[in-house]
């Protein structure tokens, strides 16, 4: 047994200012161009706009193959064993539909089985981000989703239970499957203690013997991951009904050897590099003027 190694995730994101020289590079095999006094309007903008879509080209592959090294680097480190979970089915049914692209390890701790994914999936909006804890409960249950009260939930408000004190400040209970009576049989007052435990903002969904844990955005610090497992187990606990404990430091059991792990690639465009890549021809644009204001 060995405790899990999260120097992998703690890496820095590429900054605003490797963006900046993604940019310049794009642009510099124009420059020559660019500094001739006489290019053409038409031709002198058609060119810093070749650069720009060349930046956010390459500004998307670096931020995508970034995410995905990081989580690939966290798994191989610590010898993780892929899931053999299908992409759909890593989703909780809250959020439903397949991810654009995930990674997903099983990491039994203390001799409970879980798994672990990182999902992304993306609209035109943009990209949308979780951390997803899947444990078992050792009983089926009916379908309740416990939905943070800033996230709120795609369920009708119809299936939404109120319950005591001051719980409907932090979640809203759906019962989307099953009958009040029996919600309120598996929420007690022990289990609403427990779900608000710490300034967490998850979300929580019961289907089965499903217990899903929706993190929102990727944890990938050991903080974030640490108090991920310290909350499933203690909801765990209360659901069957029996004493564990994690502890506040994950250790690992040992792994099988690993194997590809699953993987669906994917590119995300950084607005970083839009803002950058808006910016920098404006500011062209600027000396271009002051030169032609100094030739007269």
């Amino acid at each position: 047994m060995k405790p899990l190694d999260f120097s992998p995730l703690q890496k820095k994101k590429p900054s605003a200012g490797a963006y900046s020289v993604i940019y310049a590079l794009v642009l510099l095999p124009f420059w020559p161009i660019l500094l001739w006094r006489h290019i053409p309007v038409g031709l002198e903008y058609t060119l810093v706009l070749t650069a720009f879509i060349g930046s956010i080209i390459v500004a998307t592959l670096v931020r995508g193959r970034f995410r995905i090294k990081t989580i690939t680097d966290f798994g191989r480190i610590n010898n993780l064993a892929p899931s053999a979970t299908t992409a759909k089915g890593l989703a909780p049914p809250a959020i439903g539909g397949t991810p654009f692209d995930y990674r997903a390890y099983n990491i039994p701790m203390a001799g409970i089985p879980s798994e672990l994914s990182f999902l992304r999936f993306k609209d035109g909006k943009g990209n949308y981000d979780y951390t997803i804890l899947h444990l078992t409960n050792s009983a089926s249950y009916p379908h309740l989703y416990l939905a943070n009260s800033v996230v709120g939930g795609p369920y009708s408000m119809d299936q939404v239970v109120s319950l005591e004190g001051n719980f409907d400040e932090h979640f809203k209970l759906y019962v989307v499957d099953g009958t009040p009576t029996d919600a309120l049989s598996i929420v007690t007052p022990d289990m609403m203690q427990t779900l608000l435990q710490g300034d967490h903002g998850y979300s929580v969904e019961i289907k089965g013997t499903d217990l899903f844990i929706i993190g929102y955005g990727d944890l990938f610090t050991e903080k974030d991951l640490t108090a991920l497992y310290a909350f499933g187990a203690a909801l765990l606990s209360e659901f069957n009904h029996r004493s564990f404990s994690w502890g506040m430091q994950l250790i690992l059991d040992d792994q099988p050897a690993n194997s590809q792990p699953m993987l669906k690639q994917g590119s995300q465009v950084s607005y970083a590099a839009i803002i950058l890549a808006v910016i920098l021809p404006l500011l062209y644009g600027m000396y271009r003027a002051w030169l032609q204001v100094r030739g007269h």
